[in-house]
């Protein structure tokens, strides 16, 4: 046979949603809480309206197993909050996690104190304080990586603000609030000048003290006042909601039988911050895409159980609690799970114009953890060359902590995948569709479905080996 003759043994695949399709989703997601009261937390009203969708488009799309996996938690709702210094009104949000004050409130003397309350008398007083970012060097980062892809070399002398990572939080929080201090004011470094903010357990505190979040320019106008000011400034806030110890969510979970009892698991997180496109929208969009795919698999062809896991309640305290309680719920599935595909924030790059968030055309630096197993890292970085998933870092096994939908079946051994960014905005009312990189969506969805067809038909100790890389 000669070299013109040669052909490559492929079989035939079924399509799979576009990034068309998979807009859909999204922009569902983002206009059904604006039908409620604009929030897709645990637990509202638009939470179990978009649950309720999207367990009618796994059915639609022909998984025949198709459930809600109720998963209970403590809701805290905040009802009011607001701030007034020498009795002018000052825009405000409340702090998530702070204690509540009753309708009264509390009032006291302003001191502001900087990005630490060290050396400062606060006893009795509302701090002010500055939140201070903390950047990742890009270029470090893709220096000690396992594997870069950065075929422009935009990584070169670039950091990226980390937006769950505050570099003096929550400890000041805490260090507060045993210093004695009646509440505290702090100022977000968002450029955009928000304070709707509603972080997830990154950042969020603990019931100690009242607080509130004021936006930069808020912030810096007040502490310009305090500094100013030829005697002490008097302010009062107030903080008041309530906790429902017995509030419910659910995971929604979509199941394909395989020809073994070996499963792969595909999940990314139903609930978000405000409405919500890029957080996290666009990672369950790709996880139904994935489930458009592997629904028309004929059932011999896979190798392995699939569930497809939308997961509820990523921001509670035993984050992420959904996917943890699903593997509490399937307790089988900690032996049986040989790989684990998480999947959020599908994002562009954005920058603050007029006081709001614009996406460039750029896509956020991302990061895809990888099992430390040389096959499916040589795997998964041939498919993000194949498919040119740009602006990536595979990290190194070195990098701390782990963020993301995948950190609970990573913490207990399966073999997880995490693609993740943090933009500045994913914690901010500005998240919203124009944000979502749609393009990379079909990018994400094919390196996932590369790597997943290959996975398929491995052993589980090919796929678990626990290999030592350079």
């Amino acid at each position: 046979m000669s070299t013109k003759e040669k052909q490559e043994l492929t079989r035939s695949r079924p399509t799979m949603w576009d990034k068309n399709q998979m807009f859909e989703v999204i922009q569902k997601m983002y206009d059904i809480p604006a039908e409620f009261d604009g929030l897709r937390r645990g637990g509202t009203a638009a939470d179990v309206a978009v649950r309720s969708y999207l367990e009618q488009q796994l059915k639609d799309l022909g998984l025949t197993e198709v459930s809600q996996m109720h998963v209970p938690f403590a809701k805290e709702t905040y009802t009011n909050w607001a701030l007034t210094v020498e009795g002018e009104t000052i825009p405000c949000y409340f702090l998530r996690g702070a204690e509540f004050t009753d309708a009264n409130g509390v009032s006291a003397e302003l001191v502001y104190v900087g990005e630490s309350i060290k050396g400062h008398d606060v006893k009795g007083k509302i701090v002010v304080m500055d939140m201070i970012s903390q950047y990742l060097d890009l270029e470090m980062l893709s220096k000690h990586s396992t594997f870069t892809l950065d075929r422009k070399e935009s990584f070169k002398g670039a950091n990226i603000a980390s937006p769950n990572m505050p570099k003096n939080w929550p400890t000041e929080y805490y260090d507060a609030a045993k210093a004695g201090a009646a509440g505290l004011l702090v100022i977000l470094p968002f450029e955009t000048g928000t304070d709707r903010c509603y972080p997830d357990v990154s950042w969020r505190v603990y019931r100690e003290i009242p607080g509130l979040y004021l936006g930069k320019f808020v912030g810096e106008a007040l502490v310009a006042k305090i500094k100013g000011a030829s005697s002490k400034m008097m302010a009062h806030l107030v903080v008041e909601g309530n906790v429902d110890e017995n509030a419910k969510s659910a995971n929604v979970i979509g199941f394909l039988k395989g020809e073994t009892d070996d499963a792969i698991v595909i999940n990314s997180h139903t609930d978000s911050s405000f409405r919500g496109a890029v957080q996290d929208a666009s990672g369950v969009s790709v996880v139904l895409a994935l489930a458009s795919y592997y629904a028309q698999v004929p059932a011999y062809y896979r190798q392995k159980d699939i569930y497809f896991v939308l997961d509820a309640n990523h921001y509670e305290w035993h984050y992420p609690q959904g996917a943890w309680d699903f593997y509490d719920k399937y307790p089988a599935l900690k032996e049986k799970a040989c790989l684990n595909i998480a999947i959020e924030h599908i994002g562009l790059k954005a920058e603050a114009v007029n006081g709001r968030y614009e996406p460039t055309t750029e896509s956020e630096p991302a990061l895809l953890f990888s099992p430390q197993n040389k096959n499916l890292l040589t795997v998964a970085s041939m498919a993000m060359q194949k498919h040119n998933m740009d602006r990536t870092v595979i990290p190194s096994p070195l990098f701390p902590g782990y963020p993301g939908e995948g950190r609970a079946s990573y913490m207990q051994n399966i073999p997880t995948f995490n693609y993740i960014t943090g933009p500045d905005y994913v914690f901010l009312e500005d998240d919203r569709p124009e944000l979502v990189d749609k393009e990379r969506l079909e990018v994400v969805a094919n390196v996932f479905l590369d790597i997943i067809d290959w996975a398929m038909y491995k052993p589980r100790n090919v796929l678990t080996k626990i290999d030592t890389l350079p």
